[in-house]
Order: C-alpha cells, then sequence, then structure tokens
C-alpha cells in the first residue's frame, strides 16, 4: 500500500473552510479519532461496470465528512456545513 495522498480537490475545500493548508500528519490524526461511518467498497452494476463507494468518516468536533479512496490512496473530499449549505441551496436552485 503506497503513501496516502490529499486530492486538489480535498485541499481546496479544506483551505475554504479552515483558511489553512491540510497536512497529510493532520489529516491521517483527525481520521484515527474520526467516527467511521461507511466502508470502501467496489461495486459492480448488470453490466459488470465497476463503482467504487468511497470510505467515510466523521468528525463531529471539527463538523467535517471526510471520503477515502483507499484503492488509490488518496483523500477525496471533505464536507463541511458551508458545503452542506451550498448543496442545498443548488437543489434549490434546480427545483425553481
Amino acid at each position: 500500500m503506497g503513501e496516502l495522498r490529499l486530492s486538489d480537490h480535498f485541499i481546496e475545500r479544506w483551505r475554504e473552510y479552515f483558511k489553512e493548508s491540510p497536512s497529510i500528519y493532520h489529516v491521517l490524526q483527525i481520521l484515527k479519532r474520526s467516527k467511521w461511518i461507511q466502508g470502501y467498497r467496489r461495486l459492480f452494476d448488470e453490466q459488470g461496470n465497476p463503482h467504487i463507494q468511497l470510505a467515510t468518516y466523521w468528525h463531529p468536533e471539527r463538523k467535517v465528512v471526510i471520503k477515502v479512496d483507499w484503492l488509490e490512496n488518496k483523500v477525496v473530499t471533505v464536507i463541511t456545513p458551508q458545503s452542506r449549505k451550498r448543496g442545498a441551496e443548488n437543489q434549490e436552485h434546480r427545483r425553481e
């Protein structure tokens, strides 16, 4: 297994929320203290096409959800209260 990496998307979202750049060490510490919500799985549809279910971790004190692709050893995204609010607003605009 290779070293865990941070995706560009994750780094951008982290900076938006915490106003600082994440370090891999800091993110690993947060993951260790987080609640495991969903495991990583490789799924296949009826045609045999692969789909990835990312591992999901929740850190209640920091109010974030972190998603990890363990096959690629990459932290993919961080979901924050602001991103959830932004997502809800986008959903509302689509309905109009």
